[in-house]
């Protein structure tokens, strides 16, 4: 395997695992919302809970 197509071969993995936690985060957001509506709390007042 050439240099190149490591370099290339890093650069797609890195792509991949930006856009995993870019998912990851966007379901995270999805779920707080609805717990919030099951809480009847406010997101952010959830998000503080979690965080505690």
């Amino acid at each position: 395997m050439s240099h190149w197509a490591v370099g290339r071969a890093t650069r797609s993995s890195q792509a991949l695992f930006f856009l995993k936690q870019a998912i990851a985060q966007h379901m995270l957001k999805e779920r707080l919302q609805q717990a919030a509506v099951k809480l009847g709390k406010s997101v952010r007042t959830v998000q503080r809970l979690i965080d505690k």
